[in-house]
């Protein structure tokens, strides 16, 4: 995946989530410690990725997670997202993480948004994605599901979709 991204001039940061101890008692602040150095780390490499534009991506709790990834970014750096991956999506956190960060809602407008669910998902099934896509297309134009067979499993080439999907997008803004 590394160099099919870096092909589409993509750089993909990853993180796991904490221990559940950390997670119970200092998961925020563990998560933007955590972004915060990768952020610093990949400044240090190119400076001028102090000023690039982000995409979000999540699996599950991830897809929840990043829109406190992307609200601390827009609070921190000032940098709005272009889009965001939801894979295995069951809810939607957007306005918690407005609400805890205090970021207007207004700021993911312009956002796309890629939704991806299994058709046989017990944990995330397409009706609970389907109801987030149906909530975001009331906040954006670029809201785009997609349903795969399998479970609650991160699709790859819906990953792949969504981020030939934001390219085009993007040239098309320009």
């Amino acid at each position: 995946m590394g160099k099919w991204c870096a092909s589409r001039r993509y750089v993909v940061l990853g993180a796991e989530s904490g221990t559940p101890e950390r997670k119970e008692n200092n998961y925020h602040a563990a998560r933007d410690a955590c972004l915060r150095r990768a952020l610093a780390e990949l400044a240090a490499l190119w400076p001028k990725s102090k000023a690039w534009r982000h995409y979000h991506a999540g699996f599950s709790g991830g897809a929840k997670n990043c829109f406190y990834l992307a609200a601390y970014v827009i609070k921190e750096m000032q940098i709005e997202p272009l889009g965001f991956f939801l894979g295995g999506a069951n809810e939607l956190k957007l306005e918690d993480a407005c609400k805890e960060l205090k970021i207007p809602k207004t700021k993911f407008d312009e956002a796309a948004y890629f939704l991806s669910n299994g058709a046989s998902d017990k944990i995330a099934p397409v009706s609970e994605g389907e109801e987030i896509a149906a909530e975001l297309r009331r906040l954006a134009k670029n809201v785009r599901f997609e349903m795969h067979e399998g479970g609650h499993s991160l699709n790859r080439g819906h990953v792949e979709q969504a981020l030939d999907w934001f390219v085009e997008l993007e040239s098309k803004s320009r």
